[in-house]
């Protein structure tokens, strides 16, 4: 006996853009910002605290170049790996044809898997 499977497919961008989101968002949106130019609400920033900040910036500007290539590598690297993840996901629900659960399965569990091996090869290491 076979089990039907029903998939829900995301719509496309085209219909996304054509389409509004909620039935309520075709209504006019007003946004009020009242400014009061005596007082403001931000805290007071006192000589101490802006002395310490100048502090950390120096530290910051003393560190060795080789500290802001593995800062600049590291940034590099989770912007491939998120920038990537988008890629994977489009590509299993267009090429592969995927539902958006079965896509998603797939992408979590290899997070997962990621985070996974990540912790035991630093103990490892």
């Amino acid at each position: 006996m076979e089990a039907s499977a029903t998939s829900v497919r995301s719509p496309t961008s085209s219909a996304l853009l054509r389409e509004p989101l909620l039935k309520s968002s075709g209504s006019k949106v007003t946004l009020r910002i009242a400014s009061s130019s005596s007082q403001s609400k931000l805290p007071k920033i006192d000589d101490e605290e802006r002395a310490a900040a100048k502090s950390f910036v120096q530290q910051l500007r003393q560190l060795p170049n080789e500290v802001y290539v593995v800062l600049l590598v590291d940034f590099l690297n989770s912007y491939r790996s998120f920038g990537f993840r988008a890629v994977q996901y489009q590509y299993l629900t267009i090429e592969f044809g995927l539902s958006d659960l079965e896509a998603g399965s797939l992408l979590g569990m290899q997070a997962w898997l990621l985070v996974v091996f990540g912790i035991l090869g630093a103990m490892l290491v």
